[in-house]
């Protein structure tokens, strides 16, 4: 097994799996670079999601602060009409958080879309034709001779 035979044809599968390699440089580079693009994406996707759960989390205690506050309120005489006040504000700066974050959550939601199309769409490829991993030429270039 470690004869001169056995050694040359090492020697040639590892000279061809470096010459895909290096064949095959800018399309793994491009493919990487793709990678990286997604993931930094995700992780922009990642923390606009949490940056709008923080809001809601903070206005879901808002509205627990005022829910008591109209509580203590309304037991006590002549008040109702501030906290008929306070809960019109309230609602008015609910209504402020959902119209900013909506725009947020609607741009998030189509770039995640598009980009779990995109990942579907490179992985079913990569799946049925392994070889464009290392194949430097454009599957339709066959199909165009």
């Amino acid at each position: 097994m470690t004869g001169p035979e056995s050694q040359a044809s090492v020697h040639e599968i590892l000279d061809s799996a470096a010459g895909l390699l290096t064949d095959n440089r800018a399309n793994i580079a491009t493919i990487v670079t793709d990678a990286r693009t997604v993931v930094a994406d995700m992780t922009q996707l990642s923390k606009r999601g949490v940056s709008v759960v923080n809001r809601a989390d903070k206005l879901m205690a808002e509205l627990a602060t005022a829910g008591g506050q109209v509580k203590a309120m309304l037991a006590k005489e002549g008040e109702v009409t501030r906290a008929v006040a306070q809960t019109g504000e309230l609602i008015g700066r609910m209504n402020m958080l959902v119209q900013r974050t909506e725009g947020d959550l609607d741009i998030t939601m189509t770039t995640l879309r598009e980009t779990s199309a995109n990942l579907s769409d490179f992985s079913i490829s990569i799946k049925d034709n392994p070889s464009l991993l290392f194949n430097n030429k454009n599957p339709t270039d066959d199909v165009d001779r």
